[in-house]
């Protein structure tokens, strides 16, 4: 019974930390293109996606990417993957009328917490440079 009393407790607490979100977030360069630029710096963007586990082996919480910034996340599901981490962080080339991506890196942290590991947070987070391709006229 304390078991029970235990696991409701760190389901409400999951949830009350900020269940899992998808955030995406952008900076625009200062860089202007010259004649002799071939591609230039656009934007760089960072896609976050956060979910909770049970134990590190039941997904509760995790947001949602296709929603990103909007506090929308989906029950029993792992959608924290660089899989759509990634196609988060390729929506900015369309943001910033861009042509591709570039040094797109992703990192997967787990972090165990509550009474012994009963709950535990994946952060997924990626890193890219939005480029854009210079016609001179």
């Amino acid at each position: 019974m304390k078991f029970c009393y235990q696991l409701a407790a760190a389901l409400l607490l999951a949830g009350a930390a900020g269940c899992g979100t998808a955030q995406v977030r952008g900076i625009e360069s200062k860089i202007e293109p010259t004649e002799a630029t071939v591609e230039y710096p656009v934007a760089t963007v960072e896609a976050t996606n956060v979910s909770y586990w049970l134990f590190g082996l039941l997904p509760l919480y995790s947001g949602n990417p296709h929603r990103p910034n909007t506090g929308d996340y989906h029950i029993f599901q792992d959608l924290a993957t660089p899989e759509n981490n990634e196609e988060m962080a390729a929506r900015g080339v369309v943001r910033y009328r861009a042509d591709r991506l570039d040094d797109v890196r992703t990192t997967v942290d787990w972090s165990g917490w509550y009474s012994l590991g009963t709950v535990w947070r994946k952060v997924v987070r990626t890193d890219a440079v939005v480029m854009r391709v210079h016609h001179p006229e």
